[in-house]
């Protein structure tokens, strides 16, 4: 048996996110896996939990 028991109320809420590097070559694999996290997971006003990409400064 599995049992699964929530820790929302324990732990912080995570937030995820993709760095890319302008004018750097991604790999077939790494822009495949992009892709798909795009089309489940995309920005809009039914995801409120997602963000737009922000440039880090410095990060040039």
């Amino acid at each position: 048996d599995l049992t699964a028991y929530p820790l929302d109320g324990f732990l912080p809420t995570v937030r995820y996110g993709i760095l890319l590097r302008e004018h750097k070559h991604l790999s077939p694999q790494a822009a495949a896996l992009i892709a798909k996290l795009r089309a489940e997971l995309p920005h809009g006003p039914h995801n409120p939990s997602s963000s737009p990409a922000q440039r880090i400064p410095g990060s040039e």
